[in-house]
């Protein structure tokens, strides 16, 4: 792996550091929307983003290599969500599917659990911390993902499918 030049006289960067260094602010910006702007939406329900969402999202895995995701996500209005989705490590393509819970509180910051499955065989559980920000008729939702058994942690972001 290429090391970054020294800036300022300091060591290079790691991997693992430049990853942190490119995720925290992301992390930070919507961490700090969700206590500034909580007023925004105060009457969110689970209803609030009832609808199909396509979605992008990146992370990495203990190896620090970057994987990428692309999903399509159904929230039912009434706590559970599905996903399909499709995401990208070191050249390799592999899709999951799975199904869970979501919950939404009325500031419109949520959590969901998702149990997935790859070729019907289980796959791990994935963990969303989220906003919802945009309008009534086309909200986006901002997530952290993690998935502690794999040691994966990344961001999302799920436009609603208007068609």
């Amino acid at each position: 792996m290429e090391e970054r030049p020294s800036i300022l006289g300091w060591p290079p960067l790691t991997s693992e550091q430049d990853t942190f260094m490119r995720l925290f602010p992301r992390v930070l910006a919507v961490v700090a929307a969700c206590a500034i702007f909580p007023a925004a939406h105060a009457a969110c329900t689970a209803a609030s983003i009832k609808g199909y969402y396509g979605a992008v999202g990146s992370g990495t895995y203990y190896s620090s290599d970057p994987a990428l995701a692309l999903a399509h996500v159904f929230f039912n209005g009434v706590n559970g969500v599905s996903v399909s989705y499709k995401q990208g490590q070191d050249g390799n393509v592999v899709a999951y599917t799975g199904s869970g819970t979501y919950q939404l509180d009325s500031y419109c910051r949520g959590t969901a659990s998702v149990a997935l499955t790859q070729n019907g065989v289980a796959a791990g559980t994935i963990s969303l911390q989220f906003m919802v920000s945009g309008t009534a008729a086309s909200p986006v939702v901002h997530a952290l993902v993690s998935n502690p058994a794999t040691a994966f942690t990344g961001i999302a972001v799920l436009n609603k499918i208007n068609l």
